[in-house]
């Protein structure tokens, strides 16, 4: 599987939470029971943490920034070959499409 951020994602993380070269986000997964911004109706939800790796299962480097997903989280991503964090400026928040 490959993981993408597009420009204005990246943008997005780095005015959020004040990235640096050098800082590590971990993407993970949380279940919530509102569907509103839920993969298909699953109850899943995808969340961000700064954090430093400890077993990488995915990872993507963005002008020195590093987003992965720790090796333990990837079987909810069972079918997936791409995972895209796109800017939805509409909702103001990030957008996770799994192709």
């Amino acid at each position: 599987m490959k993981l993408e951020i597009t420009p204005e994602a990246l943008d997005w993380f780095r005015n959020e939470l004040s990235l640096n070269k050098g800082d590590t986000v971990r993407l993970l997964i949380h279940y919530q029971e509102q569907e509103a911004h839920c993969f298909a109706g699953t109850g899943f939800s995808m969340r961000y943490s700064l954090e430093k790796p400890r077993k990488i299962g995915l990872l993507a480097e963005v002008e020195g920034i590093t987003f992965f997903i720790d090796d333990d989280d990837l079987l909810f991503y069972p079918d997936a070959d791409r995972l895209l964090l796109r800017y939805d400026r509409g909702e103001d928040r990030i957008v996770y499409q799994m192709d």
